[in-house]
């Protein structure tokens, strides 16, 4: 084997490698995506209701369809009378961003998911 055609093979090899490893990482990507969309719409469905005042909201550079992802940090009036702060990213319309401001009063829906709570805003953007 002469050694252009060692070196065009090598090439080829590796490019297959690459291309193999980035749809893999690609794949198990929108595989954690897809789950997690599912438990929004789960939360979004079977949460508890309450009622969250905005401390700060914050966009970040991402975005889905349009629609800005932020990042929320609200306190939360438990049915039970007692409260909850509670940082989360989600997407809103953005015909909804006004009502997402500083010491506005959204409505949430609210789990325990592994010890850990697990906040959705019932106005957020899920496709």
């Amino acid at each position: 084997m002469s050694q252009t055609a060692f070196i065009l093979l090598a090439i080829g090899a590796l490019s297959l490698a690459t291309a193999s490893v980035t749809l893999y990482k690609t794949i198990a990507m929108l595989k954690e995506q897809r789950a997690e969309y599912r438990e929004r719409k789960t939360i979004l469905a079977e949460g508890t209701p309450a009622k969250a005042v905005v401390n700060s909201i914050r966009q970040t550079a991402a975005s889905m369809n349009g629609q800005p992802e932020v990042v929320l940090d609200v306190t939360i009036a438990k049915p039970d009378g007692g409260t909850v702060d509670a940082v989360f990213q989600t997407f809103v319309p953005i015909v909804h961003i006004p009502g997402f401001q500083k010491g506005c009063t959204i409505d949430v829906k609210y789990a325990m998911r592994d010890r850990r709570l697990v906040v959705e805003a019932v106005d957020a953007y899920l496709p």
